[in-house]
């Protein structure tokens, strides 16, 4: 723990985990910083932390809603607004103004407020796709579920590792090692909360194609929780770390399903047909979702991976989930969830990209990803005898992308990830966007 100052004022400093993104640790300022006397007296605008932070999300709404707007009559989904509505918030469009960029963001900080509320925004999103979610997918999955799930990861991954190799003059250090493994693996894992998300849009999570799309992601994801699992263990810096690290994660879980749930069931056997769940119930729960994500931190892994266990085990359906779903989505998705995708577009500079040589690598990657991706899930979906036309739309639907993908682009930059490729990585933004149109359009 240290002492600093900022402004004159003393803040007391200290690292833990490192969980809201911000690169010094989390900071504890004085309340001169947070209360303050009105613009009309001399306190500095740029340590009226409130205020900033209320004016960031005004905006951030405000611009997101207008792309949202203009965007509806050509069909295109909400999630493809934020993003855009975001990415013109940054440095790449309005964030040139000087002018703008010093009312939003007047500190040296910048975002760091706006991570710390965007990441409660995430947890919150995450668990409530967790909540809507049918459980019995990944206890139950079929056999066509488990060899589409898991061939479409592993052909592309294969793929992109083999490309990532013959392209390393391109992509430089990122063509070596553990660096390009962590990157085909992350480009080859479908997240089913993004799956989810978006089969809900198109109001087909309950149909056939959407049951097994779900499925064959649910199991796709599960590879990626493996390999979650796996990285915690590895980095440690001893065998007894890593053995500690696997039985605390183990321990995580077994205490998660044999003692978290059964209190969930009894809440909801508890409460009469016809009457609504009470509102201590319902308020354990959405700390409960604060409590798993500092877990996951202190374990090692992210903040939304203990949320989304959280999630998974309410019974899909019940009186409690469509409960938790009415008093959280709709202000979390429409004011909280923004300001991530602002986070997103503050990260992402374009006028950054002076590397075309490294630019056309990480690019032809990408489209790499997509392709190996939809060719590995339309062979498999053939063998297990979908018809040609549903295959191919199971492979559109594999490819979809969305706020999971966005996280680990910030823990990229968070961690170092070779900083300067963030921004080159981040221009999938548009490839993902026209993605998601095609998608839609096809499926609509």
């Amino acid at each position: 723990m240290s002492s600093e100052q900022i402004d004159g004022q003393p803040i007391v400093a200290f690292n833990f985990n490192n969980m809201t993104g911000y690169e010094d640790g989390m900071v504890c300022r004085t309340m001169s910083e947070i209360l303050n006397h009105g613009l009309w007296t001399r306190d500095s605008y740029s340590r009226m932390i409130l205020l900033v932070l209320m004016i960031q999300i005004v905006s951030v709404v405000f611009v997101t809603r207008i792309v949202d707007f203009a965007f509806k009559p050509l069909g295109q989904p909400k999630f493809i607004s934020d993003v855009i509505g975001g990415m013109i918030v940054g440095p790449s469009v309005l964030g040139r103004s000087k002018t703008f960029s010093q009312l939003m963001f007047p500190s040296d900080e910048k975002d760091f407020m706006v991570s710390v509320v965007s990441h409660l925004g995430i947890m919150y999103f995450i668990f409530l796709v967790g909540v809507k979610t049918d459980r019995n997918l990944l206890i139950k999955p079929s056999k066509s579920a488990l060899g589409i799930g898991f061939l479409c990861w592993l052909i592309p991954y294969v793929i992109i590792v083999f490309t990532g190799s013959l392209l390393h003059s391109f992509i430089g250090g990122l063509g070596n090692g553990h660096l390009l493994l962590f990157l085909s693996a992350s480009l080859s894992i479908t997240y089913f909360p993004s799956v989810g998300h978006a089969l809900e849009e198109l109001d087909l999570l309950t149909s056939e194609l959407g049951r097994i799309s779900m499925s064959c992601s649910i199991i796709n994801d599960a590879v990626g929780w493996c390999f979650m699992v796996l990285f915690i263990v590895l980095r440690q810096t001893s065998i007894l770390g890593s053995f500690r690290a696997f039985i605390l994660v183990m321990a995580f879980i077994v205490f998660t399903v044999y003692v978290v749930r059964p209190c969930i069931l009894w809440i909801i056997e508890k409460t009469p047909e016809g009457r609504p769940v009470k509102q201590v119930y319902i308020i354990a729960i959405l700390v409960g979702v604060l409590i798993y994500g500092l877990l996951s931190e202190m374990l090692g892994g992210a903040v939304t991976d203990g949320p989304l266990v959280l999630g998974l085990i309410i019974p899909e359906g019940s009186i409690i989930s469509a409960a938790l779903v009415e008093k959280t989505e709709s202000f979390n998705t429409n004011i909280l969830l923004p300001l991530f995708y602002m986070q997103y577009g503050l990260a992402t500079d374009v006028f950054k990209i002076q590397d075309f040589k490294l630019l056309i690598g990480l690019q032809a990657i990408l489209m790499v990803a997509y392709l190996s991706k939809f060719v590995g899930t339309i062979l498999p979906s053939l063998h297990f005898n979908l018809s040609f036309l549903d295959a191919n739309y199971l492979g559109l639907i594999m490819n979809i992308k969305g706020l999971p993908e966005m996280i680990i682009f910030i823990y990229w930059k968070r961690i170092d990830f070779r900083r300067r490729s963030f921004h080159y990585i981040g221009t999938n933004s548009p490839h993902r966007d026209v993605h998601c149109s095609a998608v839609y359009e096809s499926l609509a």
